[in-house]
């Protein structure tokens, strides 16, 4: 009888884990090829950096999180010159980037600002021959 009962016991716990998503906090600098998976949520904790020749793969129907910082502590994700991202979201799974707000609260179109957003660095020349900067963040 213990038997019969421990078996939808173990049933339950691995559905129960593999609905479950887990967050993970990313911070710094990216330099090794790595890949984003639907199966968990990710929180960018500051300014995360692509860097050093890495390629962010991020799959579709994952979900990425800003963290809440104001004006010049946004967390962004940066995609330098020497880093590369892929992500191809589809229709039905798109790849969401928004603030860490919007998992518990529903944003209205007054919540601005909350997060930096994605910057791509790309290789465009300027006029301004000044110190190079990212407008909008910290770094």
């Amino acid at each position: 009888m213990k038997q019969l009962l421990l078996f939808p016991v173990l049933l339950l716990m691995l559905v129960s884990t593999a609905i479950a998503q887990d967050e993970i906090t990313v911070t710094g600098q990216i330099t090794e090829d790595v890949t984003w998976s639907a199966d968990n949520e990710y929180i960018l904790d500051g300014i995360v950096f692509v860097t050093g020749g890495a390629t962010l793969t991020i799959e579709p129907g994952t979900k990425v999180y800003g963290s809440i910082g104001g004006d010049l502590n946004a967390a962004a994700l940066v995609i330098t010159r020497t880093g590369m991202i892929d992500a191809q979201g589809t229709a039905t799974k798109p790849i969401v980037f928004t603030s860490y707000l919007a998992k518990s609260q529903t944003l209205t179109k007054d919540d601005v600002g909350l997060w930096g957003g994605v910057i791509l660095l790309g290789e465009a020349t300027t006029n301004n021959s000044s110190e190079r900067l990212i407008e909008g963040v910290n770094e």
